[in-house]
């Protein structure tokens, strides 16, 4: 069996154990999850390297008119089967009853929302719709949260 297909099936098996809270949730199972979860969806997406400002947004837009059609198809991210997993872990994760409110506010702080809300940029649609599906959630469920949301 190879990398990936091990690393797949170790994340569809936590993505069940969360599932059926078929372990004891401790605050040390809940910081490495938050953990390997950052380290695999907190990525710098290309299309993030410069900020153009609004001129040039707008020479970028009248210089399109002769750009090969192939630019302008959405980029698919080459990881996602295995980045869904991952989303699908942190949404069991934070909807999970198991887990202290305040204990998961601990390790969803500022940072990993700031982080979190530049997840927006990918160019991947489905990733976009699972980060606001998420996002929802956390802000519903997680009052400590609101106000890295809202800055």
């Amino acid at each position: 069996m190879d990398l990936k297909e091990n690393k797949r099936l170790c994340l569809v098996e936590l993505c069940d154990t969360f599932e059926a809270n078929a372990f004891l949730h401790s605050a040390n199972l809940l910081k490495h999850s938050v953990e390997m979860i950052s380290s695999n969806i907190f990525r710098t997406f290309a299309n993030k390297s410069k900020t153009l400002s609004y001129s040039e947004i707008q020479e970028n837009r009248k210089g399109s008119k002769d750009a090969e059609p192939d630019e302008d198809e959405p980029h698919l991210e080459e990881s996602w089967p295995h980045l869904q997993l991952v989303y699908e872990l942190l949404l069991k994760l934070i909807m999970s009853e198991s887990f202290d409110s305040a204990a998961i506010c601990r390790h969803l702080n500022h940072s990993f929302v700031k982080r979190y809300l530049e997840l927006f940029d990918s160019e991947d649609s489905r990733e976009r719709d699972y980060v606001k599906t998420i996002l929802h959630r956390i802000y519903g469920k997680f009052l400590e949260i609101r106000s890295y949301i809202k800055e």
